[in-house]
């Protein structure tokens, strides 16, 4: 009983979320390009931006480059600071670059 309860609750909430739709159309990939591409898609990953809003950065924008723009999945193909081709490997490299600073 409360599992159904629980469930029903949840799934209405998760019909509300804008990413919903998206994270469906996320395939199989390798372990380390799929959870850059959920976390890029539904917000929730190390960036700036991110960070910003539950308060942990004081402002959302890149620590890595000067360009003084927000730090977030759009900045990533943009950065001066990241080297790598794809936005899985920029993705991961933005992250270990912020943790080193």
């Amino acid at each position: 009983m409360f599992q159904s309860v629980y469930r029903h609750e949840l799934e209405t909430k998760l019909s509300q979320k804008p990413w919903k739709q998206e994270i469906a159309k996320i395939p199989d990939w390798p372990r380390r390009k799929a959870v850059a591409e959920f976390r890029l898609c539904v917000g929730h990953d190390c960036l700036g931006t991110h960070l910003h809003r539950i308060g942990i950065r004081p402002d959302p924008y890149c620590m890595l480059c000067s360009l003084r723009e927000p730090m977030d999945r759009n900045h990533l193909g943009q950065c001066t600071a990241l080297f790598n081709r794809t936005e899985c490997e920029r993705y991961w490299e933005a992250r270990t670059k912020m943790m080193e600073n």
